[in-house]
């Protein structure tokens, strides 16, 4: 029997041999799990439903006919259906064993099935029918696969062993929570055999010998080295803000000496969080033998200074970054950023959270791929207040199940640290006491009366008069460019006035800041107003500070830019209330509002504490409880109403349903999860956004090219290029915009590009005044 026939020169690989191949590659993935008899009887039965003659002539006629694209019967449920069969009996860690392995080999293609739905009906059971039997040629797959690739009695063997390791897998026995580990497992041995599968046949195709992908940890000690060279530079210790971060770098140095867990590292904005966090990392790999180590950032924004930022601290050593803004060169170099990006198999990862929790949720195999990897990881938390409301219990239910079950360690940084359900031990030992030291501005509470656009224009501008430069952040992009418009005409020549929103492409982005610090690195007076965006950490320095109410986090995080280094003895953060910022879109900022609202009437005689460690606390706690509801993700569809974590645990609601169906599936299942239902369901951002080129710099020459004539090779080239050119709007902007007939398509592969009169130099995606009001920020 044949797995696989190479498209260039006809050869072919057998089914034993792939088989075989996939349980060598997929037990050295597991096998430091202790999962390594589980790796080796799903890789061998992954595969079992290609041993047909109906699969041979599929193949063959593939060979013959390269150009036709044509499906081969499926091959993936007679393998979920012999493990079912043969092994679903016995106690409940046998049949909990057996579905497991049923499910995981069922979806090595289209993920995991769901188990139950809102009905009471399984998908997942559906497979195990007769009918399917039949349609599928199980018997004679069943009967060629046992005498050409494994014996019955190995598989015998390898069940039983696989139901002990199983069984041990857990360290920690939670009831609550024990669905959704198994399910977390589950999606576990699902990504390593995805990886095995994908990695085998690729070599098969390139004509390579498969052999296990190298996994070698950096050398800790080495880069730990140069990273503290790095730093006694950094922080030179001339003034108290350079003496307070080499003192919390110490910290950090110090902390990783403890055992894997949970830990924080609460420290005020500009406190040099991210070097002394990666000392964290290097450390605590070092000495705890870890594999790797992951950085993990919320905004795209940051995404670039920390990446520059590591790579010189570690003396340009190779990080990877997967995130939407990396462009490579060449196909060369694209083909082998995709295999590591596919993987993760590099020994620091720079990331998205979007991209961690897809890793964990998303129901795509080319996301679940990669979650094997984070096992015996460090994963630091940049910006952890930044993680989606929705997401809460999933993420922490996924830490727990990292640090007990997979051996990783976390990291939550921050200097606004959320009220999250993780028992971790903060590395700073007295907060406070560091807040008050590093206290750099003063709060002036202004919110009691509202500013429309023209008032806060003109107080924007005396404002400027008196400090020099004065940053802006507001709520919405639509006041952004009100109030940008008023300023700037009020202004002479000698302020540069700038703008910054997400309507406005990374590269426009950049520039605009890198013109911004230059400015201020030469005490020119500067006046930028920016949505939240410039919250995440940008790593700029202004006297003073406006920040439009908000969540009392989001007030902190823009004071963040102000005095950051210490250039005066306080900074000054004015907070006020924009009377036209339009929030019905906006329910978190407008409840961050009210909360925030409630805390600072409170403190109304004492503003010094407006930016503490124990005002933010009292602000998570109030928040948390306000969000009960949504912290679980709530799902709804018809008559469906639950919660992500309620599907991917005990799915309660499904198990009553299925307890009143004649066929009781519920009494042939050992696991009730929906986990495709919700998979297709998960999404860290809401609302899904579209991708368009503009006219901005390199970008219009993209733009051009695309339009001209050009090979695909070289399109793809272009649009991946394009990336840094191009601004992500909601689909009734995208819609609005194309109405107005501001939108061409270029190339073949169904790009969009933004006409040039609709690009504005100072604020980007031009819009009318109505339009823009409906945009969230």
């Amino acid at each position: 029997m044949i797995a696989h026939v190479r498209r260039s020169d006809g050869e072919t690989q057998s089914l034993r041999d792939h088989s075989r191949k996939v349980a060598c590659l997929m037990a050295s993935f597991l096998s430091p799990m202790g999962l390594l008899h589980v790796a080796h009887l799903i890789a061998l039965l992954h595969d079992l439903g290609k041993a047909t003659q109906a699969f041979l002539n599929y193949l063959m006629y593939a060979v013959k006919h390269p150009d036709e694209k044509k499906s081969g019967p499926s091959h993936a449920p007679a393998g979920a259906i012999f493990a079912y069969e043969r092994w679903f009996v016995g106690d409940p860690w046998q049949r909990r064993t057996a579905q497991i392995v049923s499910m995981v080999v069922y979806g090595h293609h289209a993920g995991l099935p769901d188990c139950l739905n809102s009905d009471g009906e399984s998908a997942y059971l559906s497979v195990i029918t007769q009918e399917k039997k039949e349609e599928i040629h199980y018997e004679e797959a069943v009967q060629n696969f046992l005498l050409e690739a494994v014996s019955l009695d190995e598989l015998d063997d390898l069940f039983r062993k696989a139901c002990e390791e199983i069984r041990a897998f857990f360290k920690v026995r939670n009831d609550q929570s024990m669905f959704f580990k198994l399910g977390l497992l589950s999606r576990l041995l699902l990504s390593a055999l995805v990886d095995a599968d994908r990695w085998d046949s690729a070599c098969f195709e390139r004509g390579e010998k498969t052999e296990v992908p190298p996994d070698a940890p950096p050398d800790w000690d080495d880069l730990l080295l140069k990273l503290e060279q790095y730093t006694k530079v950094t922080f030179r210790e001339a003034s108290a803000i350079d003496k307070a971060r080499a003192l919390i770098s110490d910290v950090c140095k110090s902390g990783a000496e403890n055992p894997r867990g949970v830990y924080t590292l609460t420290v005020p904005t500009g406190g040099g969080k991210t070097l002394s966090s990666l000392r964290f990392a290097l450390a605590h790999g070092a000495g705890n033998s870890m594999r790797r180590a992951f950085y993990i950032i919320p905004f795209n924004t940051i995404l670039d200074q920390n990446a520059d930022e590591i790579r010189k601290a570690l003396g340009g050593y190779d990080i990877l970054e997967h995130h939407s803004g990396v462009v490579q060169d060449s196909e060369e170099e694209f083909a082998a950023y995709r295999r590591l990006t596919e993987r993760w198999n590099s020994g620091i990862v720079l990331t998205s959270m979007v991209q961690f929790m897809n890793a964990l949720f998303r129901v795509e195999n080319t996301d679940a791929r990669r979650m094997h990897a984070l096992y015996n990881s460090v994963l630091i938390f940049d910006e952890i207040q930044a993680l989606p409301k929705k997401c809460t219990r999933l993420f922490e239910e996924a830490i727990q199940f990292l640090i007990q079950e997979c051996r990783c360690t976390a990291l939550m940084l921050t200097a606004t640290q959320p009220r999250l359900n993780l028992e971790g031990r903060e590395l700073i030992s007295d907060i406070p006491a560091l807040f008050r030291e590093l206290r750099r501005v003063a709060y002036i509470d202004e919110s009691r009366a509202g500013r429309d656009n023209a008032r806060a224009a003109e107080d924007l501008v005396s404002l400027i008069r008196r400090h020099g430069s004065v940053l802006a952040v507001v709520n919405t992009k639509a006041v952004a460019q009100n109030v940008f418009k008023r300023v700037r005409a009020m202004l002479g020549p000698d302020v540069l006035c700038v703008h910054l929103s997400t309507l406005m492409c990374p590269e426009h982005r950049m520039d605009v800041l890198a013109d911004v610090k230059a400015r201020l690195s030469k005490r020119r007076p500067v006046f930028l107003i920016s949505t939240a965006l410039i919250e995440a950490g940008i790593n700029i320095s202004f006297p003073a500070v406006v920040r439009s109410l908000a969540g009392l986090p989001s007030v902190v995080q823009a004071g963040g830019r102000c005095n950051r280094n210490c250039e005066a003895p306080l900074g000054t953060v004015y907070i006020w209330r924009l009377s036209e910022e339009s929030l019905g879109r906006l329910p978190e900022i407008r409840k961050g509002q009210e909360i925030s609202d409630g805390i600072l009437r409170h403190l109304e005689a004492h503003p010094g504490e407006i930016g503490g460690p124990e005002t933010i606390g009292r602000y998570f706690e109030k928040e948390r409880d306000e969000y009960k509801k949504e912290l679980s993700f709530p799902y709804q569809d018809k008559s469906w109403e639950s919660s992500l974590y309620d599907m991917l645990s005990d799915n309660a609601q499904c198990r009553q349903a299925a307890l009143h169906r004649k066929d009781e599936p519920i009494k042939r299942l050992a696991m009730p999860q929906s986990f495709r239902t919700a998979g297709e369901a998960f999404c860290v951002i809401d609302q899904a956004t579209r991708g368009i080129l503009v006219p901005y710099g390199q970008g219009e020459q993209i733009i051009l090219d695309l339009a001209g004539v050009h090979e695909m090779k070289d399109e793809i080239h272009l649009l991946r290029k394009a990336q840094r050119f191009s601004v992500s709007v909601f689909e009734h902007t995208y819609q609005e915009l194309a109405a107005q007939g501001a939108l061409m398509q270029v190339g073949e592969t169904g790009a969009f590009a933004l006409r040039k009169e609709f690009y504005d130099k100072m604020t980007g995606v031009r819009l009318d005044p109505g339009e823009l009001e409906l945009l969230n920020y």
